[in-house]
């Protein structure tokens, strides 16, 4: 089973060693967790996603479809993000990695349940909840979820640096 939760620190101790970490972004973590080993996860908060969307963990920070990587490849376990300061010199060439249709859908859905999961631990007025779960609802690619990220929630990505991120209506995390 797959999960995307809040990231919890390494050393708490309800941790189970077995558990293996995929990525992460943003305040969240993707966890894998094995079956059948009586690995208790119900204190996690998060949700359960299916391993296609969690291994999309990869591509929230894309940006209009692409990724700078460090290397030519499709296999999802060798794409590793690029990173100006660590790669000056040792990767002299821009490589980049273009989302599929799979990857977008994938992408999309996972940073949809990242601020679904977001807003329901966090905003406390009720109707403040309803209309960002019916926002969220609405996005249908990377790009409005990435959007949705700077308006509703104040997270800045490539995408949406410098556009208007004016909220539609008032919001407040307190």
């Amino acid at each position: 089973m797959y999960i995307i939760h809040k990231t919890i620190g390494l050393d708490d101790p309800r941790m189970d060693p077995r558990m293996e970490y995929k990525g992460s972004f943003w305040c969240f973590t993707c966890t894998y967790i094995p079956d059948g080993l009586g690995i208790h996860t119900d204190w996690i908060p998060g949700a359960e996603v299916g391993e296609s969307v969690a291994k999309a963990i990869k591509f929230c920070s894309s940006y209009e479809g692409e990724l700078s990587v460090r290397r030519h490849t499709t296999q999802w376990e060798e794409i590793e993000h690029a990173s100006a300061e660590a790669d000056q010199g040792i990767y002299p060439e821009k490589i980049i990695y273009e989302l599929t249709p799979d990857d977008i859908s994938n992408t999309t859905a996972l940073i949809k349940t990242m601020m679904r999961v977001y807003n329901n631990l966090y905003q406390k007025d009720p109707e403040t909840q309803f209309k960002i779960n019916n926002a969220i609802d609405q996005i249908r690619d990377v790009n409005q979820a990435q959007m949705a990220l700077g308006v509703y929630f104040g997270v800045l990505t490539a995408y949406s640096n410098g556009k208007d991120l004016t909220p539609p209506f008032p919001i407040s995390w307190n």
